[in-house]
């Protein structure tokens, strides 16, 4: 009985509660701006806007990058449009990624430093068809590595089947030489794989996000730096500017490079 009338008793208050008149907004209340979609303004103040934002921050420019990867094509049976879409997986995460690919003569272990020095590539994959050699071959400490086709004609698959097998093993030894490693994620293609069937196993054909996130953050490491935009103010700031070509260009630049007219005044804790 006691807990049916404080339920009741609650139930008045809420009511009262919920039923009583809201108090009138303030009209002096500050109202959010509207904001103004650039499709309904005039020409004239599309005009003050661009000057606007180019009076903050410049402008945006091209930062060249320096460095790139590489694949070096030594064997016959694929072409470089079997791997356009594998390699577009790493470039779409890291903008500005170069990965060029080219020809290469006969591969061998010990002329493919040189190989891929040769070839002006801070890190290669060698694309070979060698039934001596084993599916993967890996050199870390010099920035390459190379996948082995003729091990994957292994039961005699047919072309999807052989071509599936090509790109995940293409991940896989990529992503372990551009620094990627290991992946968390069980339809990677970066698993533990030790023979043709465990490959066959994984149903993945895509970097793991996590790969992709090693790769970008080891590519300065190895001398790859991607072409970068940025406002002219932030590359003023990073002292890698170029010089001003307008106005409003020129005023950032002597507004970050010039020294202060006051010395920085350190105040000392009591």
């Amino acid at each position: 009985m006691k807990r049916l009338i404080a339920l009741a008793f609650c139930t008045a208050i809420a009511t009262v509660a919920f039923s009583a008149p809201q108090a009138p907004a303030s009209p002096t209340a500050a109202k959010r701006p509207t904001r103004i979609n650039m499709r309904d303004m005039t020409p004239e103040q599309r005009t003050k806007l661009r000057e606007a934002r180019m009076r903050q921050h410049g402008g945006i420019i091209n930062i060249e990058g320096k460095g790139y990867l590489a694949v070096l094509d030594a064997q016959k049976q694929f072409t470089q449009n079997d791997l356009t879409n594998t390699v577009a997986q790493m470039q779409k995460f890291v903008q500005g990624l170069r990965v060029e690919f080219k020809p290469a003569d006969a591969f061998s272990i010990t002329s493919a430093k040189e190989a891929r020095e040769k070839s002006g590539a801070a890190a290669c994959i060698f694309l070979i068809d060698d039934p001596q050699l084993p599916m993967s071959l890996i050199a870390l400490e010099e920035s390459w590595g190379a996948v082995n086709i003729a091990p994957l004609r292994e039961g005699n698959p047919a072309p999807g089947k052989f071509l599936f097998r090509f790109q995940k093993e293409f991940i896989r030894i990529s992503s372990i030489v551009f620094s990627g490693a290991k992946s968390q994620y069980k339809t990677s293609p970066l698993q533990s794989v030790t023979s043709l069937a465990e490959l066959d196993r994984v149903v993945g054909d895509k970097y793991g996000v996590d790969t992709l996130m090693q790769i970008a953050n080891h590519l300065p490491e190895i001398g790859v730096e991607c072409d970068k935009k940025i406002t002219y103010r932030e590359a003023c700031q990073r002292g890698i500017a170029p010089q001003p070509t307008n106005e409003f260009q020129q005023a950032i630049w002597k507004q970050v490079h010039e020294m202060p007219s006051e010395p920085i005044k350190i105040q000392k804790r009591k």
